[in-house]
């Protein structure tokens, strides 16, 4: 976990397109659909304002603060305890994030691939993994995403495949499902879109840092298309009814996918996303134990020993819906306030503190 290297800013949209599209991305357009029915990908769209302005006030923050790395401005604006409690409820999120997706991944690995493997065998793998994977520096991390980003982006051209089985009356009619539910139904896209935070951990280790703002935008774009289009095919494709029976609607679209020299497509889909997952995995762990061992002074390697018994025994329990639909929707909500009021603060202080500095200045002048 040695994190004295630095990458290129073009490697800062691989990490941040690979925290923000992780395993639950299959199960968006069935949240969404719920309750929004053929209007879920205009709820997409509108879910779309948190990531967005998250990531400008994180690059507000990032080209405006005296100091580099999320622990040490928490600290100078906030003031040692206060910024290192929020800072630690800040990486909490990334834990559970970790948590979270070990759950979805147990789900749908078992359910779709190999139901012979117990959830205990598949996290044990995905643990060895993710483990290995943050043991290496940041460039061996950025590398990993940035293959991942290309299988994401090969499997969203194969999900075209779909587009002569489309059928536009799905989504008829347009805003049919009264605005009410479309906003209703925004709000749960809360969970996937949580992530562009990160920004303010991974920062640092960009240089020169002048691309973080391009970069950034470009990464939270184009995860934005990945999202709606989801959405959309799934609803042209599958229909509103058929697409409410099953938790990951989106899969059922590589079904249109004929290649004549693979018998089943559906199990080198998983195992595509499998990388994808392993990534998502990486990055939420790589930044939690670097900040936690930022914050309380703890070895890496104890924290990392300590964290994995306990993530390894939420993983199980979050693989059970009847405990995952209540705990998302609660965390997840908790978090979205948190982070709003977290950033808001962070850069409010820290405008104050230029504005003062640039008024003193004036006035000795």
């Amino acid at each position: 976990m040695n994190n004295t290297s630095t990458i290129p800013p073009h490697h800062l949209f691989f990490i941040l397109v690979g925290t923000l599209i992780g395993p639950g991305f299959f199960r968006l357009p069935s949240a969404l659909i719920k309750i929004a029915k053929q209007d879920a990908w205009i709820s997409a769209i509108l879910g779309l304002i948190y990531p967005f302005t998250i990531t400008l006030l994180c690059v507000y923050i990032i080209n405006n603060a005296e100091t580099k790395g999320i622990a040490s401005i928490s600290k100078m604006y906030l003031g040692n305890l206060i910024g290192s409690i929020t800072c630690f409820f800040f990486i909490i999120q990334y834990i559970f994030f970790f948590i979270s997706m070990m759950g979805d991944f147990i789900i749908m690995f078992s359910t779709y691939v190999v139901g012979f493997l117990t959830p205990v065998k598949i996290l044990i793998v995905a643990f060895i993994v993710s483990i290995y994977t943050i043991s290496k520096d940041i460039e061996t991390l950025a590398k990993v995403n940035e293959i991942s980003v290309y299988l994401l982006a090969f499997l969203i051209a194969l999900s075209l495949f779909s587009f002569k089985y489309l059928d536009i009356l799905n989504i008829q009619p347009i805003l049919g499902s009264g605005l009410k539910n479309i906003i209703k139904a925004s709000k749960q896209t809360f969970y996937f879109y949580l992530g562009p935070e990160i920004l303010l951990y991974f920062y640092p280790f960009v240089s020169p840092s002048k691309g973080i703002k391009k970069w950034s935008l470009l990464a939270v774009s184009f995860s934005s298309v990945v999202w709606i289009l989801c959405c959309l095919i799934t609803v042209l494709y599958l229909g509103v009814e058929v697409s409410q029976k099953s938790n990951w609607p989106f899969i059922y679209v590589y079904e249109s996918v004929n290649i004549k020299v693979i018998n089943n497509f559906m199990y080198i889909l998983i195992f595509v996303w499998a990388f994808v997952v392993y990534k998502s995995l990486s990055n939420n762990l790589f930044a939690s134990i670097n900040v936690l061992s930022n914050i309380t002074k703890v070895n890496k390697k104890i924290i990392l020993i300590i964290l994995i018994p306990f993530s390894f025994a939420f993983s199980l329990v979050l693989s059970k819906n009847k405990f995952r639909t209540l705990t998302l929707g609660t965390v997840s909500n908790i978090f979205i306030i948190f982070n709003i009021l977290y950033v808001l603060i962070l850069v409010f202080l820290i405008y104050l503190n230029k504005k003062n500095k640039y008024i003193y200045k004036k006035a000795k002048s």
